[in-house]
């Protein structure tokens, strides 16, 4: 009885499988047996610790293509700790709570010649993020209008075009003659005549232009429609909404030619108006600069201004003599808070960013070198930080201040 039971005792021991750790973690026979079925997924093991601010993370465990032991998948996160989102199997700090709306955030640049606009902003379903809304345009900038929610120019001038001593037609950026004797193209400033036309649109409504003339020893006629408007150095004209043709004949009876015709619709301030806006800005850390000049020395009557890196904001005044069409260069962003502006003669203009404050004026003190006119101290309350000018002039670089 004794030999039977060591016998069937040796016979199970023989069938049993012995389990070992194998290498990694994984499970092994000691037999060479296989123990799982070979890519079998098995119940998901807790893999919280892998993961930060995980709350349950989990990952999945598959036999072995032998069936020897188990291959362990990612660590799959299913929520995070509160404050927390899964963003890509990550737990990242929440943003902002899901369907929020927060206040209306700004978006000028997105609508040109806006001067304020916004467009709303929410927490995203993940909260993760943010959903903006339509940018809207509020305001627009001097100069134009709304028109559904975009800022139209209240006029343009368009398809300037010119004929020289009955030459061929040409495309001109403005309507401008300047030179002396013969300089231009070989024609004697005599003799020289040309007829220059343009489209005036106006948007929307009607539009007042001013229609400003600057001209030396000569004769002009102006024609609007193909009628003759009474000439006077500035015509206030009614224009409709729609284009308007304007014609211009011009003959010159001088060894000068010294022409410049402008369009604008911009209000015109006496001294003590413009002061009011501009003595306040005059600070102690504001710098004054002033450019003079006589008058440009380009055919166009432009001046080009590049004003370089300043420390401190400026307000820059800009005066002539004749009419000169001034064009500022500032590509450091410097803080402009005002440009103040103004000739002897009607028609100057300033082409700079549309948010600059800009005010004409008549009343400035003609002075047409670096040398700071008396009337700069009622503008400002002093005289200026920095001059700068000559008698005519192309450009002219402000450098940065000491």
């Amino acid at each position: 009885m004794k030999h039977l039971f060591i016998a069937l005792s040796l016979v199970l021991l023989s069938a049993c499988k012995i389990e070992i750790k194998g290498p990694e973690g994984e499970v092994a026979d000691e037999t060479g047996y296989q123990y799982c079925n070979p890519t079998e997924s098995y119940p998901r093991a807790v893999c919280s610790d892998e993961i930060p601010h995980r709350l349950i993370a989990t990952k999945e465990e598959v036999c072995n293509a032998l069936g020897t032991g188990y291959r362990e998948s990612t660590c799959i996160v299913e929520a995070c700790e509160a404050g927390y989102v899964n963003v890509e199997n990550t737990c990242l700090p929440e943003a902002c709570t899901p369907g929020t709306a927060f206040p209306n955030v700004s978006c000028v640049h997105e609508i040109p010649f806006a001067l304020t606009a916004a467009k709303t902003k929410v927490c995203n379903s993940t909260g993760t993020d943010f959903t903006y809304g339509t940018c809207q345009a509020l305001t627009c900038g001097t100069g134009h209008h709304k028109s559904g929610n975009t800022c139209l120019a209240d006029f343009v001038v368009s398809n300037v075009r010119v004929k020289y001593n009955g030459g061929a037609q040409e495309s001109v950026p403005r309507i401008a003659a300047n030179y002396a004797w013969a300089d231009f193209r070989g024609i004697d400033s005599h003799d020289f005549y040309a007829t220059w036309t343009a489209t005036v649109t106006a948007n929307t409504t009607n539009r007042l232009i001013n229609i400003k003339t600057d001209q030396g020893w000569s004769s002009a006629v102006i024609k609007i429609d193909n009628v003759v408007v009474p000439y006077q150095d500035t015509i206030a004209y009614v224009f409709t909404p729609g284009a308007h043709t304007v014609e211009i004949s011009y003959e010159n009876n001088w060894h000068t030619t010294s022409f410049n015709v402008s369009f604008t619709d911009n209000a015109v301030s006496t001294l003590t108006q413009a002061q009011t806006i501009v003595e306040p800005l005059a600070d102690d850390d504001t710098q004054v600069i002033y450019v003079g000049v006589y008058e440009s020395n380009d055919f166009y009557n432009e001046i080009s201004v590049l004003l370089q890196a300043q420390t401190k904001p400026v307000i820059l005044v800009l005066n002539s003599y004749h009419a000169v069409n001034w064009k500022l260069s500032n590509p450091t962003n410097v803080p402009i808070k005002a440009i103040v502006y103004g000739a002897y003669a009607p028609g100057s203009t300033v082409h700079a960013n549309f948010r600059i404050p800009k005010i004409q004026t008549y009343s400035l003190s003609n002075t047409y070198d670096s040398v700071s006119p008396p009337s700069l101290v009622t503008l400002t309350g002093g005289a200026a930080d920095r001059t700068f000018g000559g008698y005519g002039v192309v450009s002219l670089t402000i450098p940065t201040n000491p």
